[in-house]
């Protein structure tokens, strides 16, 4: 049996603000938010003008505002977007048409480790190499140190 859907045909025009707990499917126009805690589909009548939040997303109409996904967001052919989005890393994609101007951002930032983390982590994998590139007398190395001093 398939879950129950909410749908918002292209005749609807809301302004303010879209909660559902399961699935959306809109093809009107809102001036507002959209918060979905499952799939939200934007079809190819519909002109969205605010936020949508939601678990992930088809678009295939016009968007202009920020959308934020914790799994997924497909831009169909005929989706256009202006504004920025976030999702996680991998979680998005534009098919052939799909149309996206704006700021792509990941949200799982925060969990990636920063770069000096990464460099000391690495540095206690191999505590017997010699961390001062100077000392390194081999060619390969010799050769990227000339090229650095030349610049």
């Amino acid at each position: 049996m398939k879950e129950p859907f909410s749908y918002f045909a292209p005749d609807v025009e809301i302004e303010g603000k879209i909660v559902s707990e399961g699935p959306v499917r809109f093809d009107g126009i809102c001036w507002g938010t959209i918060e979905g805690k499952a799939r939200v589909i934007i079809g190819t009548s519909a002109q969205i003008y605010g936020e949508i939040q939601a678990q992930s997303m088809i678009i295939n109409g016009i968007i202009e505002g920020d959308l934020t996904s914790s799994q997924s967001i497909a831009i169909l052919s005929q989706g256009k977007i202006v504004g920025e989005i976030t999702a996680p890393p991998g979680g998005i994609s534009i098919s052939k048409g799909g149309n996206f101007q704006g700021a792509l951002r990941s949200h799982s930032t925060s969990e990636l480790p920063k770069l000096e983390d990464l460099r000391t982590s690495q540095q206690s994998m191999n505590p017997t190499e010699n961390t001062n590139s100077s000392a390194d007398t081999s060619p390969q190395h010799q050769d990227s140190k000339d090229i650095s001093e030349k610049k």
